[in-house]
C-alpha cells in the first residue's frame, strides 16, 4: 500500500484462486436485470479517477508504457486488436440477441394465450420495483470496473463485499416494503409475487465483479452461452407453471430459475474467483467513483419505468397488463439490434477514449449502423401496430396495440440515446450524462401523467414520443457537439437510413389499407418496406460485402 499526505490508494489486495477455464460472466444480461448497460459506467471525473489510479505503487509506469505504445491502458491491446475483440464480441451479441429473442418471442406467444392481462400487470409490478433497485444494488461499482485502466486484482476482493453487503441490504428492505408497494399499485395481491423477484438482488449482487470482467475482455461467448441455457430453463419452467394454474408465479420463477442458471455457468467458467475481502481505503475509492454512477442509474431506470408506475397508478392492472405487452414488443428491435451493440459499445468506446478524433468517427459509426438496423422494424411495428398483435396475440390483446404505435416510435429514438450516453461515458462526461436523464425524466413525468388521464396507454405512449423527439434528442445533441462530437458526421452516417425509413412507412401504410387478411398485409408490407429500405441504404452495405468478396479473394491466392 502507497501512502502520501492526502490519500492512501491500495496496492496490496487479496489472493485468488484461478482455474483453468476462460470466459467470466455477465451479469448485467441476466434475464429480467438486464437494464444495467442503460445506466453504462458514468465515471464522473475521468482525470480525477486517472490521477487516483496511477497513485498505486508500480502501476503508473504500467499506465504510462501501455499509453506511449498505442494500448489500451486497461487491457493492454493495440488498435488492431481491439478490433477484432468488438467485433468478435458482436457477433456472439447478435447471435445471443437473435436466440434470446426468438426464445422469448414463443414464449411471450404462448404465455399471453394463457395468462390475462392481468397476471401480465402483476408480474409487471414486481419486475419494476426489483429494476429500480436492481439499477442502484452494485453501487455503480460494476461499471467503474469496466473503465478501471488497471488489474482488478486489487479492488475486486473489496469491490464483491461492499456490493453483496448493499445488495442484501436491499433485499431485506424490498421484503419488507413488498406490501405497501403492491397496495400502491392497486395489487395487493402481488406482494407475494415482489417479495420473490427480490431474491434476483442477490444473485445480482453475487456476479457483479464477474460481469465487469467480462465486459471489459469482450467474453461475449461465455455470457451468450449462458444466456440461452437459461433460456430454455426459464422458458420450460414459466409454461409448466403457467399451464398449472400459478398465473403471474410462473413469470416470476421463471425468471429467477433463469437468473440462477446464469450466475451458475459462468461462474463455473470464470478464470478468476475472487474471495471476499474488505479494505476501507479501496472501498471509499470505489465508492467515490461508483455512487455517481448509481445515481445515473436510477435516473435511468425511473425514467424507463416511471411510464408503468403511472398506468399502475393511474389506471389500474389490466391496463398494466396491456401496456407491458406493447412495451415488450416495441423493444424488440432494440434488444436484438442496439442492445447487442451496447454490449461491447462501452467498452470499445472506452479504449478510445484518449484519442477524441476516433472516438468521434467510431461513434458516428456506430450511431449510423444502430439506426440503420433498428428503424425500419421500428416503422413496420408503427404502421402495422394492430394486425401484429391481432395476428400474434389474438384479439384480447388488441387494445395494447394503441401503445405500440407510440412506443415503436419511441424504440427508435431510444437506440440512439443508449449508445450516446455510453459515448458520453467512454469520453469522461458522466455528469453529462446523468444531468441528461435528470431532464429526462423530470419532463416525463407530467407528460405520462397528462396522457394517462386523457387517453390512456395511448396518451402515455404519445407523452413519451413528445419528450423523447422535442426536449431529450436535442439536448443530447447539444451535448455530443460540446464534447467534440461531430455533429455532421452523426448527420451523414443517418441520413440513408433515415431516408429508407420514410420510404418503409410509405410503403407500409399503403398496404395497411388494402381489403386483405392481417396476415397477409403483415407479410407484405414487410417484404416491399425491406425491399424498398435496402435499395434505398444500398451505398451502405454493398461496399461492405463487396470488400468481404474481395478479402475472401486475396485469401484464397
Amino acid at each position: 500500500m502507497v501512502t502520501d499526505s492526502t490519500r492512501t490508494v491500495v496496492k496490496s489486495g487479496p489472493e485468488r484462486a484461478s482455474s483453468g477455464a476462460s470466459g467470466p460472466w455477465t451479469g448485467a444480461s441476466i434475464e429480467g436485470l438486464w437494464l444495467q448497460p442503460l445506466m453504462g459506467g458514468t465515471i464522473s471525473d475521468d482525470t480525477a479517477i486517472f490521477c487516483d489510479l496511477t497513485e498505486i505503487e508500480g502501476d503508473g509506469l504500467q499506465l504510462r508504457a501501455a499509453t506511449a505504445a498505442g494500448q489500451s491502458p486497461s487491457t493492454g491491446v493495440g488498435p488492431g486488436e481491439l478490433g477484432t475483440l468488438v467485433r468478435r464480441g458482436l457477433k456472439w451479441a447478435f447471435a445471443g440477441a437473435f436466440v434470446m429473442r426468438f426464445g422469448t418471442f414463443l414464449t411471450g406467444l404462448i404465455m399471453a394465450r394463457i395468462l390475462s392481462p392481468r397476471d401480465f400487470g402483476v408480474y409487471a409490478v414486481g419486475f419494476v420495483a426489483l429494476t429500480v433497485t436492481a439499477s442502484v444494488n452494485d453501487i455503480g461499482i460494476e461499471p467503474t470496473l469496466v473503465r478501471w485502466p488497471h488489474d482488478l486484482d486489487d479492488v475486486a476482493p473489496t469491490a464483491i463485499t461492499v456490493v453483496m453487503a448493499f445488495s442484501l441490504a436491499l433485499f431485506a428492505g424490498f421484503w419488507f416494503a413488498a406490501p405497501a408497494f403492491a397496495r400502491a399499485f392497486n395489487t395487493p395481491d402481488g406482494t407475494g409475487v415482489i417479495r420473490l423477484m427480490s431474491v434476483g438482488l442477490i444473485i445480482s449482487g453475487a456476479f457483479t465483479v464477474n460481469s465487469a470482467m467480462s465486459n471489459r475482455a469482450f467474453r461475449v461467448h461465455i455470457r451468450t452461452s449462458g444466456e440461452v441455457a437459461a433460456m430454455v430453463v426459464s422458458i420450460v419452467i414459466t409454461i409448466g407453471l403457467a399451464e398449472a394454474g400459478f398465473g403471474a408465479y410462473s413469470l416470476a420463477w421463471g425468471s429467477i430459475a433463469g437468473n440462477l442458471v446464469v450466475g451458475s455457468v459462468l461462474f463455473i467458467w470464470a478464470p478468476t474467483r475472487y474471495r471476499p475481502r474488505l479494505h476501507w481505503p479501496t472501498a471509499r475509492l470505489l465508492l467515490r467513483h461508483g455512487l455517481p454512477l448509481a445515481g445515473a442509474g436510477l435516473i435511468v431506470v425511473a425514467t424507463l419505468n416511471t411510464d408503468t408506475i403511472v398506468v399502475g397508478r393511474v389506471l389500474g392492472p389490466v391496463a398494466l397488463g396491456f401496456y407491458v405487452l406493447a412495451w415488450n414488443i416495441s423493444n424488440w428491435p432494440v434488444t436484438l439490434f442496439s442492445g447487442a451493440v451496447n454490449n461491447v459499445s462501452l467498452a470499445g468506446f472506452s479504449k478510445l477514449q484518449h484519442d477524441q478524433a476516433e472516438l468521434s468517427r467510431a461513434f458516428a459509426q456506430a450511431v449510423g449502423a444502430v439506426v440503420a438496423v433498428t428503424l425500419p422494424f421500428c416503422v413496420l411495428l408503427t404502421t402495422l401496430s394492430l394486425p401484429a398483435i391481432r395476428v400474434l396475440y389474438g384479439l384480447k390483446w388488441a387494445p395494447a396495440s394503441t401503445a405500440l404505435t407510440f412506443l415503436a416510435v419511441l424504440a427508435a429514438m431510444r437506440a440512439v440515446t443508449l449508445i450516446s450516453t455510453d459515448a458520453l461515458v467512454a469520453a469522461g462526461h458522466g455528469r453529462m450524462a446523468l444531468g441528461l436523464q435528470a431532464l429526462w425524466f423530470a419532463a416525463l413525468i407530467p407528460s405520462l401523467v397528462i396522457g394517462a388521464h386523457v387517453d390512456g396507454i395511448a396518451g402515455v405512449g404519445l407523452g413519451h414520443v413528445i419528450v423523447a423527439g422535442g426536449v431529450v434528442l436535442p439536448a443530447f445533441a447539444w451535448a455530443l457537439h460540446r464534447n467534440g462530437f461531430s455533429l455532421r458526421l452523426i448527420g451523414r452516417a443517418v441520413a440513408w437510413p433515415v431516408t429508407g425509413g420514410l420510404c418503409v412507412a410509405m410503403v407500409a401504410t399503403i398496404v395497411s389499407h388494402l381489403p386483405l387478411p392481417d396476415l397477409v398485409r403483415l407479410a407484405l408490407s414487410g417484404i416491399l418496406g425491406l425491399a424498398v429500405y435496402l435499395t434505398v441504404i444500398r451505398s451502405l452495405w454493398v461496399p461492405v460485402l463487396e470488400a468481404r468478396r474481395l478479402k475472401r479473394k486475396a485469401l484464397a491466392l
